[in-house]
Formats: C-alpha cells, sequence, structure tokens
C-alpha cells in the first residue's frame, strides 16, 4: 500500500500542491488526509467534475503551475465536455493531473452501476487520447509513475491520468469523518416523511445511502419497492428523472429524495423545474453536509441556502425543518401545496453500521416502478 504521506512527497517534488475533485470511496484515505492538509497544499471541493476540470485551467494560466483533478471514473463522463473542448491539447493545451478512482475494475465484485463505466474507462481514457498509469497496492515504483506524469504534461501541455484502484492507499487516522449537530437522523426522518404519504405517490430516490434506507424501510413495512424508483448511479439527476415522470402523470405526485451533494452537482435542473412548474412535484433535500457514501467528506451546502435558490428559480414553495418536531408540522402543508415544492431537511451525519443494499436488481425495480405507474391513481 502507498501511504498518504508518501503519495504526497512524490507530488511535492513535482511542485503538484493544489487540489479540487468530487470524492471517491476508492482513495477515501487520501480525501481524508486533503481534509487537514500540510500547509503547502491548497485544497478546493467542488461540486460536479466540469468545475474540476475549469479551476485547473484557470490556476494553471494564473500561476503556471500544474493543479490536479479528483474524481471517481463516473464522473469521468462528466468530465469529457471540458477535456476536449478546454484543456486538450487541440483547443487551450492545458497541463494537469486527473487522479481516477477505478470503481467497477474488470474482475472486482462492484454496484451494478459500475460494471460499465468500469469496463470502459481506460478505452474511455485511450479514445480521449490521455495517456495514464494504474496505481495499486503494488505499486512500487510511485516516484517514476510521478516523473513519467509530470514529463508528459509539461512537454505536452496537456492532462495525464493516475488511475487508482481500490486499496491502493494504506488507511489514514490524521483526519475524523465530517459530523454536524443536527439531532434528527436521516432514517428517521424518511420513515417520517413515508408516514405522512398518501400511499400512490411515485418516489425518486438519490444515490447512496438515502434508497438503501427506503429499500429498507419498505421491507420492514412488508410493503413493495415498485412505488419506488432507487437511482442507484447518475449522481444528481434524480430530480430530472422526477420531472419526467411528474410531466407524463401530471395527476400523480412525485416526490424527490435528495441530497445536498446530489442538489449541487445539477443546480441547474432547478431552473427547469421552475421554468415548466409541474405541480405535482414535492422535492425534499435529506441535508448531512456530506458526501457519506463516500467516506464522509464535507460538501458545500452549509454555504448554500437551498430554499432561496428553490424560489428564486421558480419552485412555487420552499420550507425547512432542523429536527422530527418541525417536520411534523411542516410536512402536512408541503405535501397538500401544490408545487412545485423544496423541503429541505437537515440532518445527522452517519447511517447504521449493519445498512443493507437492495436485493431487488435495477432491471427488476424499474419494471416494477413501471408497472405501478400504468396502473391508475385511487
Amino acid at each position: 500500500m502507498i501511504t498518504c504521506e508518501a503519495f504526497y512527497q512524490e507530488a511535492k517534488k513535482h511542485d503538484l500542491l493544489f487540489y479540487a475533485g468530487v470524492p471517491d470511496s476508492t482513495f477515501k484515505e487520501w480525501l481524508q488526509f486533503l481534509a487537514n492538509p500540510p500547509s503547502d497544499v491548497q485544497h478546493i471541493a467542488v461540486s460536479n467534475e466540469c468545475d474540476a476540470i475549469a479551476l485547473m485551467s484557470g490556476y494553471y494560466m494564473a500561476s503556471h503551475r500544474i493543479g490536479v483533478a479528483y474524481m471517481q471514473n463516473s464522473g469521468l463522463g462528466n468530465a469529457v465536455n471540458p477535456l476536449t473542448s478546454l484543456a486538450d491539447k487541440e483547443v487551450y493545451a492545458v497541463p494537469m493531473l486527473l487522479m481516477i478512482g477505478w470503481r467497477g475494475m474488470p474482475g472486482m465484485k462492484d454496484e451494478p452501476q459500475h460494471k460499465k463505466m468500469g469496463r470502459i474507462t481506460l478505452p474511455m481514457l485511450d479514445t480521449l487520447e490521455i495517456p495514464y498509469s494504474v496505481i495499486s497496492e503494488k505499486t512500487q515504483d510511485l516516484p517514476n509513475i510521478f516523473q513519467k506524469a509530470c514529463d508528459w504534461m509539461q512537454q505536452k501541455s496537456a492532462p495525464y491520468a493516475m488511475i487508482i484502484e481500490h486499496g491502493t492507499f494504506a488507511p489514514y487516522t490524521g483526519a475524523q469523518a465530517t459530523s454536524n449537530q443536527w439531532p434528527l437522523s436521516r432514517e428517521d426522518a424518511i420513515k417520517l416523511v413515508v408516514s405522512f404519504l398518501q400511499g400512490n405517490e411515485a418516489i425518486v430516490s438519490t444515490t447512496g445511502k438515502i434508497s438503501r434506507e427506503l429499500y429498507e424501510y419498505r421491507d420492514a413495512l412488508q410493503q413493495s419497492h415498485s412505488k419506488d424508483f432507487y437511482t442507484v448511479g447518475s449522481l444528481g439527476c434524480s430530480v430530472s428523472i422526477a420531472m419526467g415522470i411528474a410531466l407524463a402523470q401530471p395527476k400523480r405526485q412525485v416526490v424527490v429524495f435528495d441530497a445536498d451533494g446530489s442538489a449541487l452537482m445539477h443546480l441547474g435542473s432547478w431552473a427547469t423545474v421552475g421554468a415548466y412548474h409541474p405541480q405535482n412535484l414535492k422535492h425534499i433535500i435529506f441535508d448531512n453536509e456530506t458526501y457519506e457514501s463516500t467516506g464522509a467528506q464535507a460538501s458545500n451546502s452549509k454555504n448554500v441556502q437551498f430554499n432561496k435558490i428553490a424560489l428564486a428559480t421558480g419552485y412555487a414553495h420552499a420550507v425547512e425543518a432542523y429536527n422530527e418536531e418541525q417536520l411534523r408540522k411542516t410536512l402536512p402543508e408541503f405535501l397538500a401545496q401544490p408545487g412545485p415544492n423544496l423541503l429541505l431537511i437537515k440532518v445527522k451525519s452517519g447511517s447504521r453500521a449493519n445498512l443493507g443494499r437492495p436485493k431487488t436488481t435495477t432491471f427488476e425495480n424499474k419494471e416494477g416502478f413501471m408497472q405501478y405507474l400504468s396502473q391508475p391513481l385511487a
């Protein structure tokens, strides 16, 4: 394994001290290191991968120094546009180091949303004409990899990628996971929201632990999962999925179970919701101020007033709840008023250690959900 200190020292030799990106559990130890970095390291948490590429470009042009953009390989899909139309050597020729977590690596068991991207990550980089080195726990030549990467970036004025396998970094204990002071757990908040629903709504839940907790609650209630669409990938897309349903079935109430990291990634979708104003859309954000599924790295939601953004983009109503009592008082009116409406629920970080994953396949979830939507409203 590679220690965070060793990785930092090699990066420092080449003046790679500026970092920005979206978290990935593949290198969560390195992200813990960046949470409280050495004084010569600057770390910027961004909300999507395009921003990381753009940030590296501006930083390089202003400082003549190369930065490091980190992301999960799923985020490479988001980053393709600025990589090809901004940083590419045929456009502005901006050197930067890409640090990409390899989820869904062939031969390794992973969640269904990672299989395709895991299989095509290296061919995708080949197509983008971005050279790369794969780093694993067995890597012995880290200095040579850094030298090769920096030689390329400086000579070609173009990006280079380091592909990080699971288990590459040794455990790091220098920083604690992000926490907050909110009293209500996300799981209890989900249960409370479900208890106030009529039962004929369609729920679209975002990727990560929100979908896992909703799934397990349905199991505990011995209820069907057909009323819920569990978005296992596509971070930030749940609102648009729900809007598509709401527009297709304007008489059905559609409820989004969203999270802060997901909401921040594609805030532009809120403007679309506001512009087309589906009255049957109810948008709920369970905000614990972290990317919990990738290691509880801090999101930027602490500095964001989601309710004001919703109203500014055309939502009809926006309310907040910070504890169980407020949530109980808020839910009836929030659900009854014509939308689109936003409810921000502040919840504490963390989840049960024994939290499971959906037992149904993604295909079974989609087919059951479609059958439910095809039934007439009661």
